[in-house]
């Protein structure tokens, strides 16, 4: 019989930013495999079960080994943050097609370390959100630096992982040049070290500051550096409240033990009747206050000045990212899973690479939409009508498989994966709020599985 293979995220760090789902695979796992230090992090979970640990450059072996346990037992392969975003779940879902795997596959998304980071900045990624890896191990460097250029262009705030390392000490500081011929000097940005870490720490300078040797040097692989927008805010906050929660895309087992605690902790919880309902199992002696969601859109902001240290405020999905936080700007944030994160690990490893978040609600994203799919972004756009997936079906090579979602993880689910040329917008409900994923052309559809795969470039590097 058929074992059954989890790809599991765990959010940046802390345990704290683990979810429901995430701990509920791992105690149902009889296997756990992944990389030694995220292990570490999740050892109180991983007991009387058979472990599995691997050092930096193994993950290749380690979605192997996951394949093959999961032939007759139930595995989870751990990966940091969410196993879509620079994460594990590409490779195994690569080496799971290759080899035939008839067991059944679930990827569960996890916190990301740019949505920890944004949770700590006053409005940083409120015009989207772009982010490039600096690593060349697996992409090559010139389209690191058109996807950069396209990021200079337009006016996103951009989120660099693996910026600096010591075989590539220079790579970043050319990337920032280029947004510095496109970008005022005085840009703000942040260098983010060890994110949900016991060591965290934020360094708020500009674009022209980080440049320089005094600061530019104490740049690792454990930072994240994030260069602002013309509009974003990137002042550190440390204010306690008030408190928004980011309570995920809609099935409560996405909620992180953060926000379950932030939530249980409360005396009073503001927030649309849907948010509430999704949480109700958490309530108890709690003062709530819903509205429908057009009145929370109007009353958020009354609500945040009147909220002290035992309000919590929900929002959906991340409230960095297009939420509550975006609009407000307020203090103290739990970030949570988005609903482009929901739509990717449904449609199985459609981003993994590089990629840009937007907004149908913004002037600039189709414009913004037509480079990134030209420099070969996996591309993410809330916010969607029929008439708008339409435009986006047009400027999608035929090559590239489209992922549309629409309730995501909740009862009422809409979920479609196709190709340009099949997909008929005229057969989609007459709403504005789909969620449309276009992964970049590295990308194959498993027919018979209904998933997308993008390949990292691992086929240049190892032998699977």
């Amino acid at each position: 019989m058929a074992g059954k293979l989890y790809i599991v995220g765990i959010g940046p760090g802390k345990t704290d930013y683990i979810t429901k789902k995430a701990l509920r695979a791992i105690k149902d796992s009889d296997v756990i495999i992944g990389y030694k230090t995220y292990l570490e992090f999740i050892e109180e979970h991983t007991n009387n079960k058979e472990v599995i640990g691997s050092g930096m450059k193994g993950e290749v072996d380690r979605a192997k080994k996951a394949v093959e346990k999961a032939e007759e037992k139930t595995v989870s392969i751990i990966s940091g943050g969410d196993p879509n975003i620079y994460g594990i779940s590409g490779i195994t879902m690569e080496i799971a097609k290759n080899r035939d795997y008839k067991g059944e596959i679930e990827i569960i998304p996890g916190v990301t370390a740019f949505a920890a980071a944004g949770s700590l900045l006053k409005n940083p990624y409120n015009n989207g959100v772009c982010c490039i890896s600096m690593s060349d191990l697996l992409t090559p460097w010139k389209d690191i630096t058109q996807r950069a250029r396209t990021a200079a262009k337009h006016d996103i705030t951009t989120v660099f992982y693996n910026p600096r390392s010591t075989k590539r000490k220079e790579n970043l500081r050319k990337t920032l040049r280029i947004f510095s011929e496109n970008r005022p000097k005085t840009q703000e940005a942040v260098i983010a070290k060890n994110i949900a870490r016991p060591n965290q720490e934020l360094q708020k300078t500009t674009l022209e500051k980080i440049q320089k040797d005094s600061l530019y040097s104490q740049i690792g692989m454990r930072s994240l550096v994030i260069i602002g927008s013309s509009n974003s805010q990137l002042q550190i906050q440390n204010k306690e409240h008030p408190q928004i929660v980011g309570i995920g895309p809609g099935n409560p087992e996405h909620l992180t033990q953060k926000a379950i605690k932030q939530i249980e902790n409360s005396r009073k919880i503001y927030g649309p009747k849907t948010y509430l309902s999704q949480i109700k199992p958490l309530l108890n002696n709690h003062k709530t206050h819903s509205h429908s969601n057009l009145e929370y859109q109007e009353r958020i902001k009354t609500r945040i000045q009147q909220a002290d240290r035992d309000t919590a405020i929900l929002s959906g999905g991340d409230p960095s990212i297009y939420g509550h936080k975006q609009k407000q700007g307020t203090k103290k944030v739990t970030p949570g899973i988005t609903a482009y994160q929901a739509l990717a690990s449904k449609a199985g490893a459609p981003i993994i690479n590089d990629f840009i978040i937007k907004s149908a609600s913004q002037q600039d994203w189709l414009e913004t939409t037509k480079d990134a799919i030209k420099t070969d972004f996996a591309v993410g756009i809330y916010n969607t009508s029929p008439s708008e997936i339409k435009k986006i079906k047009q400027l999608t090579p035929e090559k590239r498989p489209i992922a549309i979602g629409r309730n995501i993880t909740r009862k009422n689910q809409q979920l479609k994966i196709t190709t340009p040329s099949q997909l008929k917008t005229n057969q989609l409900t007459p709403k504005k709020n789909y969620t449309t994923l276009i992964p970049n052309s590295n990308s194959i559809y498993w027919k018979e599985r209904n998933f997308i795969i993008t390949r990292r470039g691992y086929k240049n590097k190892y032998d699977y």
